[in-house]
């Protein structure tokens, strides 16, 4: 029977090496795809692989090795539903709040705007299942695994949970891109997600918000 280790019990050299990982395999899977450029459907299963294999492997491969539970490496056990209900309204009024008046102090660059309604882009319903499994599923659940699952768990049991909000906070900014608006948007956004795991205890808190958040670029606009 395999004796499961703690997160805790891990230094901080593994982690760091993970994000390193992770982050060069984001790097080089989006230089390769701008080579290609992608379109419409092609662009969309591009990003579910993309993210499949940037995020996920290394997160299945770094739990295996080190004999960890998933449940607590991730922060799966089951959910308090009352309070995690509770912190995802509050989390969807902060989120509207940040996507009202962030864009008016810093204007999001045309490029960024092409980018992303491309990934969102519809004309049908094949189109639009696929454009809500690529944002609303793929990207809130990878992105929450690793951000909030396993790099929030192991900085809230090293170094609190001011520590750990910042810096997962910090590495999502970073992991997304430097344009100024994304940089500060994904920030906001790594904080109010963090906050709500740590209220909750739990990442599906952060799933739930994060998918919700990237549901609103999927309604029609005008």
């Amino acid at each position: 029977m395999t004796q499961h280790k703690n997160l805790r019990s891990i230094s901080l050299v593994p982690v760091v090496f993970l994000v390193l990982t992770v982050y060069l395999l984001q790097f080089l899977s989006i230089k390769a795809l701008g080579l290609v450029s992608p379109e419409n459907t092609l662009l969309k299963i591009s990003v579910i692989l993309r993210l499949t294999v940037t995020f996920l492997l290394p997160l299945i491969v770094f739990v295996i090795y080190y004999q960890l539970r998933p449940i607590d490496a991730f922060g799966l056990s089951r959910p308090p539903w009352g309070k995690t209900i509770l912190a995802v309204v509050i989390g969807m009024v902060l989120i509207l709040t940040v996507n009202m008046w962030l864009p008016q102090i810093i204007p999001p660059s045309r490029a960024l705007i092409q980018t992303s309604g491309s990934i969102t882009a519809y004309a049908n319903l094949p189109e639009f299942l696929l454009a809500f499994l690529t944002a609303v599923v793929f990207a809130s659940v990878t992105d929450e695994l690793f951000f909030r699952g396993l790099v929030l768990q192991y900085l809230l049991k090293r170094y609190g949970k001011i520590l750990a909000i910042v810096l997962t906070a910090l590495l999502t900014a970073l992991f997304h891109t430097l344009e100024p608006f994304k940089l500060v948007h994904a920030f906001l956004m790594g904080v109010i997600f963090a906050s709500s795991v740590i209220w909750t205890r739990r990442v599906y808190t952060s799933i739930i918000l994060h998918g919700l958040h990237n549901a609103l670029a999927l309604i029609p606009q005008g």
